[in-house]
């Protein structure tokens, strides 16, 4: 969870980084046009997107790349992004912009949170025994997932592992201390030992596993005949026959063209859509990164775009439209960074998986064999195309029915 360019910075910030991790979507544009002049416009479209990303506000807000700058105003229309400069000027503009940025978006101060991170750190420290390294960074993911602010030092949140790490030392010794008797209090690895449920001497218990090991090998050997696809030679190694591929059997090729014919030839973003009005909770379960409702206009028309870039592997270049907001690349990246996730598809899934059960036809275990549009070939695979893209009309004739 800390950024490429380490805890508090930037990493670089390619053009593909920038359209995918600072796309300002509808909200944040709103709040942005609150300011009047541009430098106060663009200083805070850089505070806001600095905290999102790195999870804190900097001393200096302006301390960012400056194609960052130039993004963000490239985004409001800014002609000259070198007004930002100005920003700073006041010292109490940028902390009163953070202020309602924190306050519009949920933000909760380190300070607010601070107890309860102690409690879980220490907690880490003593259910997995990871090193600092790992702790940290699941410190920092527990403050991201909580739409905490990060500390502004790297160096707080050091020092609570540290703290955490020691309180599971000293927790561990004392249980350990526990379990010493009068008779076992000179010999600490012998009582250590006991209190883990294992032998002084390993040299018995070893033994027993490499018996049971060969006994289990020597087992599954046995069983190997002359029509098994595996044997083990003279040195015991394991060697595995390369398999033959089976046939489709021809009842198996005729399913699969009489399925076939039945799909009709349609373009694929258009039958995403129609599924989505059909069922408006699908579209409804792609939630924002922060669990607020869309934040973007026309999200269905994104996220069908977006899906049905994933599912055929073409990227986005073959369903963006031009003069189409929804469609943009920009647009694009920033919903499959904040919108599709594993979470979102598995609702969105769950929605289409309750629509399924309620088709007549499966409840009855029957497969329908004779559908209006049996005879239209198999479906579309060709590139999608998405409104303010050129329509592949043979496809769409294709899928008329009859």
């Amino acid at each position: 969870m800390i950024v490429e360019g380490g805890y508090g910075r930037f990493g670089e910030l390619p053009r593909r980084e920038l359209e995918r991790f600072f796309h300002l979507d509808d909200e944040d544009r709103r709040l942005v046009a609150a300011r009047r002049r541009n430098y106060n416009r663009l200083g805070f479209a850089v505070q806001l997107v600095t905290v999102r990303h790195l999870g804190m506000f900097l001393p200096d807000p302006l301390d960012v790349p400056p194609e960052l700058v130039d993004y963000l105003a490239e985004q409001l229309g800014i002609d000259d992004a070198s007004c930002v400069k100005r920003y700073t000027d006041r010292e109490k503009t940028k902390l009163e912009h953070a202020w309602e940025i924190q306050r519009a978006y949920g933000l909760t101060s380190f300070a607010d949170v601070e107890a309860k991170l102690r409690v879980w750190i220490a907690d880490q420290a003593w259910m997995t025994g990871d090193g600092p390294k790992a702790i940290l960074q699941g410190a920092v993911a527990w403050l991201r997932e909580r739409q905490a602010l990060l500390p502004l030092g790297i160096t707080t949140l050091q020092k609570l592992v540290a703290a955490g790490r020691e309180a599971a030392d000293q927790r561990l010794w004392t249980q350990l201390a526990a379990q010493l008797t009068p008779s076992t209090a000179g010999s600490p690895r012998e009582a250590g030992m006991n209190a883990l449920g294992l032998p002084t001497v390993a040299a018995g218990m070893l033994a027993e596993h490499a018996a049971a090991l060969d006994t289990a090998y020597r087992e599954v050997a046995s069983r190997l005949d002359a029509d098994t696809p595996a044997t083990i030679d003279e040195d015991g190694k394991l060697h595995v026959a390369a398999l033959v591929a089976v046939p489709d059997p021809a009842s198996l090729v005729d399913l699969r063209r009489r399925v076939e014919a039945m799909l009709p030839r349609v373009d694929l973003p258009e039958l995403v859509l129609e599924v989505m009005s059909w069922h408006p909770g699908f579209t409804e379960a792609f939630t924002h990164t922060s669990g607020n409702d869309a934040r973007v206009a026309d999200l269905g028309l994104s996220v069908a775009a977006v899906l049905c870039a994933h599912a055929m592997n073409v990227g986005f270049g073959p369903v963006t439209g031009r003069g189409v907001e929804a469609l943009t690349r920009d647009r694009l990246l920033h919903v499959d960074q904040c919108y599709v996730r594993s979470e979102t598809l598995a609702a969105a899934n769950a929605v289409l998986v309750d629509a399924q059960a309620e088709i007549g036809w499966p409840k009855r275990g029957a497969v329908p064999w004779s559908l209006p549009w049996t005879g239209c070939g198999s479906s579309s695979r060709s590139a999608p195309t998405m409104p303010g893209r050129t329509r592949n009309t043979s496809a769409a004739n294709a899928a008329s029915p009859g």
